[in-house]
């Protein structure tokens, strides 16, 4: 099992490496038609940590998100297939703020899978402003009641969100923020706060091709007894050609409401 230690010593590596001056690279390549029309995306995470309980649940997920975008409008649907196991209550993540959802209590192990809580969302990119290596957007989500709340796998309520997003390229480097709030309802038995969250990062080119970076993600609690939710994470993206690219993260914890580690890689194929 990969310890904390490993994981911090190589995120900050990631940190390191993702600071270093850009050399002989050119302007970024325009990529806006490999981004237009539809593209699938799929992929396999992992993750571990009690999230501030007694119980320590490890979760695998397949994410499985379906995206159009014309102009500058992009709507997508993503459906994450769960499957979890836990030495007591199961408790995953869910939502832009990620509050917990939970089993009932029990002292025994358990384990369950299927869909998890479905989400819709859509993004408006505002013109070009003046300076053309600054990107704004704005982002709402809807997600759907469609995990099983009685299973740990859904929150057992349909929840909404609204972000803004911003991308900003200096030196060739992409430096991205999100800032989101969430209106989570109330389940049965659980009085769920609303939660402001957000994200900010940066990616670093390492040839026309490939892209390290690290971005930290930070939550308030939207589950009563839980603490705020923050993550360290490093990240990579590949472009593997005109029309597949592939990405992946590692997942550090630093605060206890949030997964102790995890990691995960995603495939995304253009049409």
């Amino acid at each position: 099992m990969m310890t904390k230690q490993v994981m911090v010593k190589v995120i900050l590596l990631l940190l390191i490496w993702s600071a270093l001056p850009v050399q002989a690279l050119e302007k970024k390549e325009p990529v806006k038609s490999m981004y237009e029309g539809l593209s699938l995306g799929v992929g396999l995470e992992y993750e571990e940590g009690d999230y501030g309980t007694v119980d320590t649940t490890e979760t695998w997920t397949v994410p499985v998100n379906v995206r159009y975008r014309s102009g500058n409008v992009s709507y997508e649907v993503s459906v994450p297939y769960i499957s979890a196991e836990s030495n007591g209550e199961i408790t995953i993540r869910a939502g832009g703020g990620r509050h917990t959802t939970s089993t009932s209590g029990t002292a025994a192990s358990q384990s369950e899978s299927g869909i998890g809580d479905i989400t819709l969302a859509a993004s408006y990119f505002l013109p070009p402003l003046d300076d053309e290596d600054l990107y704004l957007f704005f982002t709402g989500r809807v997600m759907l009641d469609t995990g099983d709340e009685r299973a740990g796998l859904g929150t057992g309520e349909t929840s909404y969100a609204l972000e803004f997003s911003l991308d900003k390229y200096i030196r060739n480097n992409l430096y991205f923020a999100t800032i989101g709030y969430e209106f989570v309802n109330d389940a049965p038995g659980i009085d769920y706060d609303d939660v402001l969250y957000g994200l900010m990062g940066l990616m670093h080119p390492l040839d026309r091709q490939l892209s390290v970076g690290s971005s930290l993600y930070y939550s308030q609690a939207s589950t009563p007894g839980f603490d705020e939710l923050v993550e360290l994470n490093a990240l990579f993206r590949q472009r593997l050609d005109a029309q597949n690219t592939l990405s992946g993260y590692i997942l550090l914890g630093l605060s206890d409401s949030a997964a102790d580690w995890g990691l995960g890689v995603n495939v995304r194929h253009y049409f």
